[in-house]
């Protein structure tokens, strides 16, 4: 630093004794250059030019700090000049590659690039440039290739590690992406390219605790990087920290208040807090400033979904469809929206549209799956089941549609076997127990139905349907008493239960208690005047009363 403040006072003095020493002015611009000190140094290459037009590096000097400090069209046009004096000047076409680049102009940039190779065919920066054009151009493959070129020429250089990383998760290549961004911070450990994008790997690979401290140390080194303030949402919201991640995404628009990407982040955090409203305020906000925002339409779609708005809901999935053919949760909200309308025959093939992207889906296997119940194809229904099961084995949700479908088929020692699986994953759901012991009463297991009723009932102790099964199971396993106390107790929970009335009646008939049993059918009767069936018992048991007289 010193040494440039020494050699800045120099060439002042020079040009105290000479002002149109062309050369003097191009020095100080490349001091200032080097101070970073960019309007200083823009100045003085101007000067510079005002003594001799056609001062290469003057002009050189002139389009780079026009480059720092943003003015990338000004910038280019100074490299351009730089070509017209000096057609095969290696430094200008690089420098005209990367302001195309930053101007968006991929075709431009590509042209540079590989006029550049053209003057030296290994040159690293050229070889990268090309490469990153590619790759906005969306042509990763040749990307990679011209990446990878770089790399022969310099196996340590971040940026074609980093490029490289990029192009691979383009590609959905996940693990070599990571191998890429890590190969990269190797040698640059504050590189924001592939900080930001190993944490996105990370993310993609549901992943999202060890994508933090990635997220961290960018933020550390840049804390006003728009980018890393989005990734933050994205973690936080990935790892269901709904409040968290709903201040990184007010974070980044603090920073920038039209961004899409945040807005759209925004809606989902809010979504997920619980504010639907506020929610929705924020997807339209996206869509205003990206109308073709992915996220924010399926926001939209998620949002109508819930409320029960099944028309709305659809017309925004197949509106996610046609921004993106490939997304899977966009199939599967449209067939979830059909199904909701019972429009079972037009939803099958959307939820197989969605297999085709991804076989193992759970979600769509298990749309699937219920709609071919709905239109009783219960074999190929099953089959659907079984994959669910083999995808995701400790799954108790999976295990017990299966279960409830063998038993919809009358396989009752498979379907006992699919529940009790669910049972031991997950102990902790009554209804599991409840569908359990259902099973167990109807393959003539009281027994184990009373058991499993029991479980029912202590973890969902205000069910009264729990209460009768367990009541029915305790009567024909010989437990008469404790049967009328779960009779009495499903009563309690609800008086107007005439199954609850019907059983205990019976229950209590079956004790000879014909008076007790008399009023409980009469209850019954009460509740429900045409029922046949305890008519039926209570005058059966009306007669064994004057019978016994």
């Amino acid at each position: 630093m010193k040494e440039y403040r020494e050699a800045l006072q120099c060439f002042s003095f020079i040009l105290e004794k000479d002002k149109d020493d062309a050369a003097a002015w191009r020095g100080k611009g490349m001091v200032h250059m080097a101070l970073k000190e960019y309007p200083d140094a823009l100045d003085c290459f101007q000067k510079a030019l005002m003594r001799n037009s056609s001062d290469i590096q003057a002009i050189l000097g002139s389009a780079d700090a026009l480059y720092a400090q943003g003015s990338y069209s000004s910038s280019c046009r100074s490299y351009a000049r730089a070509l017209e004096i000096e057609p095969e000047l290696l430094q200008a076409w690089l420098g005209r590659g990367s302001c195309a680049l930053k101007m968006s102009d991929q075709s431009e940039a590509l042209l540079s690039f590989q006029s550049a190779l053209a003057l030296d065919q290994k040159n690293v920066s050229a070889l990268i440039g090309r490469a990153e054009a590619l790759l906005q151009m969306n042509r990763t493959a040749e990307a990679l290739a011209s990446y990878d070129l770089a790399l022969l020429q310099d196996p340590l250089s971040p940026a074609a590690w980093a490029g490289r990383g990029d192009a691979l998760m383009a590609e959905e290549d996940i693990a070599n992406a990571s191998t890429a961004y890590e190969k990269t911070l190797q040698g640059e450990p504050g590189n924001l390219r592939a900080l930001l994008g190993g944490a996105d790997a990370y993310l993609k690979s549901s992943r999202p605790e060890e994508a933090l401290p990635l997220l961290d140390r960018a933020l550390s080194i840049d804390s006003r990087n728009i980018g890393a303030w989005q990734a933050g949402g994205d973690i936080r919201y990935a790892m269901n920290d709904c409040l968290a991640s709903l201040q990184h995404y007010d974070r980044a628009l603090e920073l920038d208040s039209n961004s899409s990407p945040a807005w759209a982040g925004r809606g989902d955090s809010l979504y997920c807090a619980g504010d639907s409203d506020q929610a929705l305020a924020s997807y339209w906000r996206a869509l205003t400033l990206q109308p073709n925002s992915s996220r924010a339409i399926l926001g939209l779609a998620d949002i109508f979904y819930a409320a029960g708005d099944y028309n709305q809901s659809l017309y925004y999935y197949r509106q996610a469809v046609a921004v993106d053919s490939e997304s899977i949760h966009s199939y599967i909200g449209q067939g979830n929206s059909i199904c909701a309308m019972q429009r079972y025959n037009q939803s099958l093939p959307i939820f197989e549209r969605a297999l085709d992207l991804d076989p193992n889906n759970r979600e769509a296997l298990l749309g699937k799956g219920l709609v071919l119940i709905a239109q009783e194809n219960h074999s190929v229904a099953l089959e659907c089941f079984k994959s669910l099961v083999a995808i995701d084995p400790h799954s108790y949700a999976a295990y017990s549609n299966l279960g409830s479908l063998q038993a919809a088929m009358g396989d009752y020692d498979d379907a006992a076997e699919s529940l009790e699986a669910a049972c031991r994953i997950n102990a902790s759901v009554g209804d599991l127990w409840h569908n359990l012991a259902t099973i167990y009463y109807r393959s003539g297991r009281y027994s184990q139905s009373a058991e499993a009723f029991k479980k029912a009932t202590d973890l969902n102790g205000e069910d009264a349907s729990a209460w009768i099964g367990l009541g029915l199971a305790q009567n024909l396993s010989g437990m008469p008493d404790e049967a009328m106390k779960s009779f009495e107790r499903a009563i309690t929970i609800d008086p107007r239960n005439k199954d609850a009335h019907y059983n205990l009646g019976l229950a209590l008939a079956g004790l000879d208690r014909s008076k007790e049993a008399l009023e409980a059918f009469e209850r019954v009767l009460e509740i429900d005047p045409e029922e046949p069936l305890t008519r039926y018992a209570a005058n059966l048991t009306l007669s064994r009363m004057k019978g016994a007289a």
